[in-house]
């Protein structure tokens, strides 16, 4: 198989394709965030040049590119819309915007309606037995868990306060209502209003709402402070969560037999292993994380033994900071700092050893300066990998890695290619242990000068002027990038 890879430069043009990176959209103003497939199409929240506030966007993959793909789903024309917090929900799309939470039908034209206002905004929607829950928090400090049901017409009472029954207990939400369904009820992080520790609470749709339900799982941490549980994922029928037991974060297990408890103290400082981003890899449960001897790194854990680093992207104490890990095509995607490329989004195949090519690098921004920030988001769409990103300072972007690029193995290449000399005054050999399919040529504006054909092993190149270049060389077997100097 014939590897291409080339440089990516972020010119404000409406496409701009070099191997692996297609640049969809590129004169944005701020990260995009919020990324969600909704209907077969992509839908995200962005600003662009002509916009003074974030607005949702929509892209069709199916269509070709252009200066209306993507394009700005509806001007919400309010101040400060900044739309968040998708969900799919009853064959509509739920978001946030204008401090309102909205509802969006694509198989109605947009109108005043269309996106339709519900009520107040929330946050971290969930959908639970075919009715959306979230956090709303309107009535600051305390946040309350609501309920809507869209198989009815919005009134007073849709979407309602889940209780409002004076003579009831109320729990208060965490921030950001984490939370989870598991065994059909609805995990979440809560407190009462009396003593505002936030515990584990559940909450089971099947029965009424009484002072037992919801109701706290477990006191966690007795300390008279919050155990604060966090970044819920279901492993092996199991639930496994974060929470502070008064010992520092760490990584606890519950089964609803029993109560919550410590999988293992990954780090006994005070502050903890801080276990993150949680998500299920290869039948193991991979995460972010710390001990007192590696920085924050990529950790696994079998379930039955305890967690094992897996990988020490950044060596010694130096933190690759992993974040946002999920898993396309067999392989695992996540943004990381491996101290030589900044963050960029990375691949990780459990198959392949780990190497300086395991994980796969995807550099956006060549060089250290990063790409990507780690709450970058990024999405799986129509078999291609979609994430926000830059490759200069404030100019950001939608970028696409195609399906095809997301299952090369790169192979070790500094033994079998070599370009020399570097720098130079004007000529550079290069020498190949296999055929030399393509040279490309980009001067440091991202312009293509020059292609050769090669069909041989070796060849030599004439520069004509002083300067910085990048030059892109395909074998059948093998890639190779490097950057030339021109004295």
């Amino acid at each position: 198989m014939k590897l291409k890879i080339y440089f990516l430069f972020l010119l404000l043009y409406p496409f701009i394709s070099f191997g692996q990176f297609d640049l969809i959209k590129g004169d944005l103003y701020s990260d995009i965030s919020s990324f969600i497939v909704h209907k077969d199409k992509l839908y995200f929240s962005a600003r662009s040049s002509d916009e003074e506030y974030s607005q949702i966007w929509v892209f069709d993959s199916t269509e070709p590119i252009s200066s209306i793909n993507p394009k700005i789903l509806v001007n919400l024309n309010r101040t400060n819309s900044s739309p968040n917090g998708f969900i799919n929900y009853n064959d509509k799309l739920f978001f946030n915007a204008n401090d309102k939470l909205y509802s969006y039908d694509s198989n109605s034209p947009t109108s005043n309606d269309n996106p339709k206002v519900l009520g107040n905004s929330g946050n971290g929607f969930i959908v639970y037995n075919d009715k959306l829950y979230y956090e709303e928090a309107s009535e600051y400090p305390n946040s309350w868990m609501w309920v809507y049901d869209d198989n009815q017409e919005v009134s007073s009472s849709n979407p309602k306060k889940l209780i409002n029954d004076p003579k009831i207990n109320t729990t208060s939400l965490d921030f950001r209502f984490k939370n989870i369904v598991y065994n059909d009820k609805l995990y979440y992080c809560g407190s009462n209003l009396n003593d505002r520790n936030y515990e584990l609470y559940v909450y089971d749709s099947k029965y009424p709402i009484t002072n037992t339900n919801p109701k706290k799982i477990n006191e966690i941490n007795p300390k008279e402070k919050p155990s604060t549980p966090t970044d819920f994922v279901i492993f092996k029928d199991r639930l496994f969560f974060t929470a502070d037991d008064g010992t520092g974060e760490e990584l606890f297990e519950y089964n609803e037999m029993n109560d919550p408890k410590k999988v293992y103290d990954i780090n006994p400082s005070a502050y903890g292993g801080r276990p993150q981003y949680k998500t299920v890899y290869n039948d193991d449960l991979y995460f972010s994380g710390t001990d007192q001897t590696h920085g924050i790194e990529l950790w696994k854990y079998s379930g039955t033994s305890i967690p094992t680093l897996a990988i020490d992207i950044n060596p010694n104490k130096e933190s690759s900071l992993p974040t946002n890990l999920k898993v396309y095509s067999n392989k695992l995607f996540f943004i990381a700092d491996d101290g030589v490329h900044g963050y960029e989004l990375s691949m990780y195949d459990y198959n392949t050893p780990f190497s300086n090519t395991n994980p796969k690098v995807y550099d956006l921004y060549i060089g250290k300066e990063s790409g990507l920030n780690p709450n970058n988001d990024f999405i799986e769409y129509n078999g291609d990998i979609y994430f926000s990103g830059k490759s200069e300072p404030f100019v950001y972007s939608l970028n696409r890695i195609k399906s095809k690029f997301l299952n090369v193995k790169d192979i070790k290449v500094s033994n079998l290619t070599e370009v020399y000399p570097n720098p130079t005054n004007k000529n550079i050999n290069i020498n190949s242990n296999y055929k030399i399919d393509k040279i490309e040529i980009y001067n440091f504006t991202g312009q293509l000068i020059n292609q050769y054909f090669p069909e041989k092993n070796n060849y030599s190149i004439d520069f004509q002027q002083k300067g910085t270049y990048l030059i892109s060389i395909v074998t059948n077997n093998e890639l190779v990038t490097k950057k030339i100097i021109v004295k």
